[in-house]
């Protein structure tokens, strides 16, 4: 699975375990596809998502590094 993205970002910092947050010197700048500041993240931490697969199976999947951005959502 590849969306191609460089970053997953989530405005929920409760999804993410475990939690590291960034100082303010030390938060990692977020850029939109025109490569433009679009903010900094507070924090990164690991997501489990849970997949529903074809005829019924389940599978869990952990994208490491999610960053949380105050007011970002998917």
């Amino acid at each position: 699975m590849d969306c191609a993205t460089t970053s997953h970002i989530h405005g929920d910092r409760q999804i993410c375990e475990p939690y590291m947050e960034y100082t303010k010197w030390d938060g990692q700048e977020i850029c939109d596809f025109a490569s433009t500041k679009a903010g900094k993240a507070m924090g990164h931490g690991d997501v489990q998502l849970r997949l529903q697969l074809p005829g019924g199976r389940k599978h869990k999947v952990v994208v490491r590094n999610f960053l949380h951005a105050k007011g970002a959502f998917n």
